[in-house]
This record gives C-alpha cells, structure tokens and sequence, in this order.
C-alpha cells in the first residue's frame, strides 16, 4: 500500500488522485467502525483537537471543516464534536448526527448513530450553526426525546438550555461535510479546558481529554495561542502527559496577530518553537490565523478567510522564515490528511488483528455465562436438588468436601479435652500443707489421645473442687445414714459424681454452637456457589435454610441435654472390667502418693549395726525357714516382681501385680477415704469416654443429619414450586443478578460490533 501514497506529490493531488480516493475510503471505514462503537474495543486512529478555553481552537476547528459552529459569548463547547470531511464531486451538502455512546457516565453498550434532522445543502449553509446548537442541547437534555428538539428556533432552544439538566455530556455531535475542493480529514473535537467553573466541572473536562488522547493511535492537535506563554496552557501539560516523548502531539500556534510588532523577545520565542530548538515535536508545529470578530459578524467567506491569511503570512516577519510550508490552514489541513490517512492505512494489519482477538475472547466469556432460563420451575428444583446434594457430600466428608468434617471433628477432640479437664481433683494427703513437697498430678490419666494441637482452643469449662483427705472424711461424714460400718455411704459417691458432671453442660452446648457456626459457614459458601447467578433465589433459600438450621439447633440442644441428664444419675456402667481396672490402680497410685515422703523431708541415716549388708541384699534373710518352699530358679529375665508372682503362684496364689501392690501397703486411718476417691475417680474414667462420645455423636446426628436430611423437602415444600402462580413465582425467582444480565447484555452487544467490525474489515481488504 506505500505506493498509494506516492501519487500525492502536489497540494491538488490530495483532492484528485488516487491517493485522494484511498484516503477517503479508509475514512468512511473510520467512520462506519466509529457509528457503530467499534472504538470502545480497538484503537481506531484518529484526530483530537484540545485546547485552553479562548485559545482559538473553535475558529481553527471552523477554517479546518468550513462550517460555523456556535460561538455565543460566555459559553463553551459543552459535548465532543466530531467532524469528518470528504472530497466529492457532488455539490456540498452537510449532515448533522448524534451519536449516543454513554448513559450517564457509564458507556453503553449499544452505540446509536442517529441523523439529527436533514442534510443540510450549500443554499442553507447558515443553518449549520443553528441545528448544532440544537444537537448539543438534545445531549444535554437527555431526559427529552431528541426528535422533538429539531428545528426549533434559537429563542426555544435558548429556554431549554436554561433548564439542562447536564452541564456536559460524553455524547457526540457528528458532522459530516461533503463538497468539492475539500481535503478529506477526520477528527474529534473535545470541549476547550476550562478554569474559572465549578470543580466538578472542571475536573469532567479533564478526565474527558486525557481518557481521549490516551490511545497510542491518537494524534494530538493542540491549540496554542501565541499572545500567551506556552507554559501557561493546560492543555500543553496534559498533552505532555499522555504523550511524554511528542512523536504524537501536532501544536497548532493561533492568534498570530495578537502579537504586537514590538515584541521581539516574544516573536523570538515563538521562533525558537517553531523551528524545533524549543519544546521540540516530532510533527512540529503549525501556525494560523483566523478572521476576527468583525470579518465573521460581515460573513466572511472560507476562501475569502483562507487568502487573508496567506496574505497575512506573506508580511513580515512570516515571509522571512525557513518554515512557510507550516503556515496557514492549508498547509495544516493537508498534513493532518495525510498523516490520518497513512496512519489509519498502516494500521489496518492491526485492526484485523486485534477484532480477531477480541471476538475470541467475547466469545468464551459468552460462553462462561449461562443463557436465560427457559423453564423455571424446573430449573429451580434441579437447583435446590443439587444443592441439597451437594450438602449431603460436605456431611459425609466425600472427596473434595473434608474441611467440615475436619472442622467438626477438630471440635469434638477440643470437646473432649475440656471434659478431661473436670477431672476430680483428688489429693490423697491429709491437708494442704501435707502435700507440700510431694509430686503429684491430679490430672494424670491412663489415657493417651493426642490432643497438643488443640490445647490453645479449649473450650471454657468449670473444674471441680480440690479435695483432700481431711476433706473427704467430712464430706463422707456428712453423707452417712445407716449404712454399716465400713460400708462408705453410696450417697458420697453420687455427689462426687454429679459435681462432675454438672460441669458437662456448658462445653456441650458451647460444642453444639461450634458446629452450629461451621455448618452454617459451610452452607453459606454453598448457597453462595450453588445459586451465585439468582439474587432473588440466592436470598430465599439463605434465609429458608439459615431458619431451618435455627431450628434444628434448638431442638438438638434438647436432644443434647437429655444425654446429659443421662450422665447425672444413676452412675451406672456394664464396662465392669475396664472399671476395676482403673479403681485398683487409682487405688494404688494414691496409697503410693501417700506413702511416699515429701522430697525435701530429711532422712535420718541407718546406723551401721541396724542391719547387716546381707540383710540388705536379701531382706528375708532372718525370717523363719519352717514354711519355705523347695527353691525355685530365677530367670536372669525376670523383674523382682515377676519373680514375687511367680512364687506365690507356686505357693498357691494367684494374684495381680496391682493387687499384690494394694495388699503390701498397709491399711491406714484414710482407707475409706481412699476408696472413695478410687471409685469416683476411675468411674470418671468410664463417663468421660461415654461422653467424649455421645455428645458428639448426638450432635452428628440430632442436628448435622437432620439438616441434611430434611434440606431438600423443606426448600421444595417452601418455595411454592407447585400451584397456580408457581410458574410466575419461579420466574420471579430466577431473576438474575443484574451484574450478569448487564454483563450478558454488554458482551453480545460487543460481539455484534465486533462482528460487523470484521465484515467491514475484510470487506475493505477485499477492495
């Protein structure tokens, strides 16, 4: 395509050559991709004019289209205009089009082109400036229907504008001028950047330019008085801004007259500008200049305005410079044509390239959405079946769906732990001040679960009452009746017992809300995914479930208390062997602890004569022989007290290790006391296993399971899935979130235009 351009070696050829007709396709294709918002998804190239209020920018806007735009005195341009010039051979005609492409300040997701009255011809060209008054004051009125703002007169649109309701709009007035002798060009022009407004304003107009002349395929056309200093203009920054290195930026100096003759330091500025020693531009820059007030008041005309100028440039000290071919609107309009045009030429490779990519991703985020249901009340009962179902996968811990069970579980051991610390605090010394010096653990069990992981989350449980052995004789004293001598009242036991156990309740319950929380945590994720797309839906079942979990809970608290009152009385239990078994070593471990001495008691040393070295290594050295039995050999392997069991065994009898132990220590004043201890102490061993068990069994069962159970039957009979509105009433039901259905709506609205986008493409590759 580089070629095309080489047809283009004098001004006329811009108008008559094929360089003239390729560039004024490429701008149709512009401007058909534009109409239907292509370019809110690809970057399209074109032109943006900017500038400082009063800078001059609308009387370069009018020398570069040919057309008078509004110019009332104290106002500003109020809504972007884009102008697009085409050569023609047919006589000059201009059309005037609004474009709505936002709502408000959100883009919309249809773009509409829509004419704004007719074409308007050469005879009534004056019209122009009228009828884009009018278009501005439609987009600033969106509220009205546009068509019944055409053609009304100055003074009616003057009363309308009093009442607009927007002090800007996004929205864009179209022009389209056709005609012989003119150059094809395109661009947008912004609202000029205004200062003395109110802040919101101000900051509108800015973040509307800045969001225009982003895209690496914008040309920036700047408007630069020259009767001010260049640091002074905002529009310079903001350009300066977006385009750092200026290969996109074109500064257009205006109001060249304004400078007074005398002001050589100035004009030497400006020279230093324009022939690129100051503030250098890859594009440079360009000078005009424009009729002024009186001129445009008389109606003067283009080409009367266009002579003017090159006669003003042919003075001094314009006639002296090295860079004439950048002066006058001419020169600016035939290179802003022709850079368009190779730019958008160049481009074209892109375009495609990168509709291509954009369809295909539109396409699979298409796809990720799911459509618009068309049987309601089905769709909900699939929904609320599969819910239920998937619930039912989290209570049974299936793959993929542990971390409920591995909460509750984790509750049930911290369950446990808290049980095991309301162990009877048991001392078997005479008092306090007895047990000082001696190492002994209340606490200590036989059991060996692991529960370090979960020491730091115990739960808040009451311990029971320290007791000693003076204790404990008042507390068995308070409780006899008739019972016999030797006979410790059963009633000290019970109430042992139920001291314990009372202390059970609130770890339960507080168990109970543990797993309350989780399986609430649990369904509220589900709810979330399973029902994410229906907000109506998502909520009814949130609040049917969460009522129903309410529910459940309170009924499997009454379900826990009767466990509960189930441990109170009577103290009762059929595991006799595994009862014993702890009752005689609880017996043992607390006569050893009481026999043995505190550890800092002095020990008087044996006298040398007290008894003789053999009768240390064989204590029963002295004891009469008459009843020994024929020796027996001992194994080398065997404990002392192996070979003691063995012996009496032989001897005829049969004794445990703990009994023997209990038989050697000798009975003392506390026997009762002991035994009373022993006895509750290993019957707490026996409940705290039923317990750590049955709470938390009830709990999986009378509340987790019954939520599951009746999840699914509870939603279907409450959401009114069947009767006469039932259809109606699962619609309802199934309105999307709004996120979706604008998100849905957004993405088949891109790929329409993205679609029409790649016709026109290939179309034009075709040509």
């Amino acid at each position: 395509m580089d070629d095309i351009f080489d047809f283009a070696e004098s001004p006329d050829d811009l108008t008559t050559s094929t360089y003239a007709l390729r560039s004024k396709e490429l701008m149709d294709l512009t401007r058909r991709l534009r109409a239907i918002g292509t370019h809110a998804d690809i970057d399209i190239p074109r032109i943006v004019v900017i500038g400082n209020q009063s800078s001059g920018k609308s009387s370069l806007v009018e020398a570069i289209s040919g057309i008078q735009v509004p110019r009332d005195s104290g106002t500003c341009t109020r809504c972007p205009m884009e102008c697009r010039i085409s050569s023609s051979n047919e006589e000059w005609k201009c059309q005037i089009s609004l474009r709505f492409e936002y709502d408000g300040n959100s883009r919309s997701s249809i773009v509409r082109e829509v004419p704004f009255g007719p074409p308007i011809s050469l005879e009534n060209k004056e019209q122009v400036e009228s009828v884009l008054r009018g278009a501005q004051t439609a987009l600033l009125n969106p509220h009205l229907p546009y068509e019944t703002i055409v053609g009304l007169s100055s003074g009616q649109l003057a009363e309308l504008r009093k009442d607009r309701t927007l002090k800007f709009s996004r929205n864009v007035v179209c022009v389209d001028v056709s005609g012989p002798d003119l150059t094809t060009l395109a661009f947008l022009d912004l609202p000029g950047i205004i200062q003395n407004e109110e802040t919101e304003n101000v900051r509108l107009v800015e973040d509307l330019v800045v969001s225009s002349i982003a895209a690496e395929n914008c040309l920036i056309l700047v408007a630069l008085p020259m009767n001010d200093d260049i640091e002074n203009q905002k529009a310079v920054r903001l350009a300066q801004e977006s385009d750092p290195t200026g290969k996109r930026t074109i500064c257009v100096l205006t109001k060249p007259d304004c400078v007074p003759a005398g002001s050589q330091k100035r004009l030497l500025q400006w020279q230093e500008i324009i022939e690129g020693r100051s503030h250098p531009l890859k594009h440079g820059y360009y000078v005009t200049r424009q009729p002024d007030d009186d001129a445009r008041t008389n109606g003067i005309t283009s080409k009367a305005a266009r002579d003017a100028e090159e006669a003003f440039f042919r003075d001094a000290p314009w006639n002296k410079s090295t860079h004439r071919q950048r002066f006058g609107t001419r020169n600016l309009t035939r290179m802003l044509s022709r850079l368009l045009t190779e730019m958008t030429n160049d481009s074209l490779p892109t375009l495609r390239e990168n509709v291509e990519k954009e369809l295909d991703e539109c396409r699979k985020e298409l796809v990720s959405i799911p459509r618009p249901i068309e049987d309601p009340a089905t769709e909900v009962m699939q929904m609320v079946t599969a819910f239920s179902n998937r619930f039912n996968e989290w209570v049974d811990g299936s793959p993929g769906c542990e971390l409920m069970v591995q909460a509750n579980r984790h509750t049930y051991k911290t369950f446990a732990l808290a049980i095991k610390q309301t162990v009877p605090q048991f001392y078997p010394f005479k008092n306090e001040k007895d047990a000082q010096g001696r190492a002994y653990d209340p606490d200590a069990t036989d059991e060996h679960d692991d529960y370090d992981n979960i020491k730091a989350n115990t739960m808040s449980v009451q311990k029971t009452k320290t007791r000693y052995l003076m204790d404990m004789k008042e507390h068995i004293v308070g409780c006899i009746s008739w019972e016999l001598p030797g006979n410790p009242p059963y009633r000290a036991k019970t109430l042992l017992v139920s001291e314990i156990t009372s202390n059970w309740d609130s770890p339960a319950e507080q168990c109970l809300e543990r797993v309350g929380t989780t399986v609430r945590s649990t369904l509220s994720q589900i709810i979330n995914t399973s029902f994410d797309r229906f907000h109506v839906l998502k909520e009814q079942v949130r609040s049917l479930v969460f009522e129903d979990l309410r529910l459940r809970q309170s009924q499997g608290l009454a379900h826990l208390k009767k466990v509960l009152r189930v441990e109170s009385r009577p103290i009762y239990t059929q595991n006799h062997r595994y009862y014993q078994t702890a009752r005689e070593k609880w017996l043992i471990r607390y006569k050893e602890a009481k026999s043995t001495p505190p550890v800092f008691r002095v020990v008087e040393p044996l006298e040398k004569d007290y008894m003789s070295d053999d009768e240390l290594a064989y204590p029963n050295a002295g004891a009469p022989h008459w009843h020994k039995q024929p020796v027996v050999e001992e194994s080398a392997s065997e404990t002392p007290m192996e070979v003691a069991l063995r012996h009496l065994s032989i001897a005829g009898y049969r004794l445990s290790e703990s009994n023997l132990r209990a038989k050697l220590i000798p009975t003392d004043e506390f026997e009762e006391e002991l035994i009373v201890m022993a006895d509750v102490r290993a019957y707490f061993q026996v409940a705290y296993r039923r317990i750590s068990d049955s709470v938390p069994l009830a709990i999986e069962h009378q509340f987790v399971r019954e939520v599951a159970d009746g999840m699914s039957s509870n939603l279907l009979r409450n959401l009114r899935l069947s009767g006469p509105d039932s259809k109606a009433h699962c619609a309802k039901l199934l309105d999307e979130d709004q996120t979706t259905v604008r998100r849905r709506r957004e993405l088949e609205a891109k790929l329409q235009r993205l679609e029409q986008a790649q016709i026109e493409l290939l179309h034009f590759t075709a040509m």
